[in-house]
């Protein structure tokens, strides 16, 4: 008997989980795709504070990185919001926010072994962590993906 229960026990919550997570991960792709869009659209409508800034950090190209990670972030954002091409734009901007993590002046990177606490709650870090999870585990059912794979992909 006490197997029994433990045995629906531990469907009911698989069973719950599951359901949950494709919600979850649309919950995710909103807010952290509007987050990533705005940021991008911010800063192309005001490109030259950034260029300034990438010149600061002594990141290569800094008019064309600058717009680069720009557009990066705001097709991205987009591409998250509709579940379109997510994993392509979680990896793109994977690179984005990994690329941030090494150019901050705040070295940033140094304190991943000496500071772990500051490190974990530093925004690129939370921005590198959503587009990490959105890329191993994908958009998730309430996507424009899921429809194109069922539709397009499995006939």
């Amino acid at each position: 008997m006490q197997n029994s229960f433990f045995s629906k026990l531990y469907r009911f919550v698989e069973s719950t989980g599951s359901n949950l997570q494709s919600l979850f991960l649309l919950l995710l792709r909103l807010y952290w795709g509007g987050s990533f869009m705005f940021a991008g659209w911010g800063k192309l409508m005001d490109i030259h504070p950034v260029v300034q800034f990438f010149t600061t950090l002594n990141i290569p190209f800094p008019h064309v990185s600058a717009y680069l990670v720009s557009l990066v972030e705001l097709i991205g954002g987009i591409c998250l919001i509709l579940g379109l091409g997510s994993r392509l734009a979680a990896l793109a901007l994977v690179v984005v926010m990994v690329g941030a993590i090494y150019t901050t002046n705040d070295h940033l990177a140094d304190k991943i072994v000496n500071d772990t606490t500051s490190f974990i709650t530093q925004l690129p870090f939370v921005y590198l962590l959503v587009s990490l999870v959105i890329f191993v585990f994908g958009a998730g059912k309430m996507s424009l993906d899921y429809l194109y794979e069922k539709r397009v992909l499995r006939r």
